[in-house]
């Protein structure tokens, strides 16, 4: 059965805690695997990135 993050859309739960609480926390927008993986990207960019007169 989908949840809330395998099916894009917010469960029961959450949509109840939103309106008893008017904000939903946390929201899982990227997995644990891409978070961990785009420091190195990024790194990876700036080393062959060169910005003059920067």
């Amino acid at each position: 059965m989908p949840n809330a993050q395998t099916s894009h859309r917010l469960s029961d739960a959450q949509i109840q805690s939103y309106w008893e609480d008017g904000f939903l926390c946390p929201i899982h927008a990227i997995s644990a695997q891409q978070c961990e993986d785009w420091p190195a990207q990024l790194e990876a960019i700036g080393s062959t990135t060169t910005c003059h007169g920067l």
